[in-house]
């Protein structure tokens, strides 16, 4: 009696697709954060203030308001987090 070998098929699953690490998943979603809001330093007699789209905050030294937004660029999400700002990072997802 000869045996009969059934031809497996793979179905094809999400998994198996190329994956990608959360280093770059955090990185894809700071750069989507920094491109879409603008950032403005305006300077005053006393400090300055620093505008990331329609939120502003005050510093007393420009050298602190650097140091900020060197922070921004680094971690935008740390940065929006310590300043009360979640609302606006919830569309780019977790």
């Amino acid at each position: 009696m000869q045996q009969c070998l059934e031809e497996r098929t793979t179905i094809p699953c999400e998994s198996d697709g190329p994956r990608k690490s959360k280093e770059q998943r955090d990185q894809r979603r700071r750069t989507e954060i920094l491109k879409n809001w603008r950032i403005e330093i305006q300077a005053l007699d006393r400090g300055c203030t620093v505008s990331v789209g329609c939120k502003n905050v005050a510093f007393e030294s420009i050298d602190a308001a650097m140091e900020m937004v060197k922070r921004y660029v680094d971690d935008p999400i740390s940065v929006i987090i310590h300043y009360g700002f979640e609302d606006h990072i919830g569309q780019f997802g977790s």
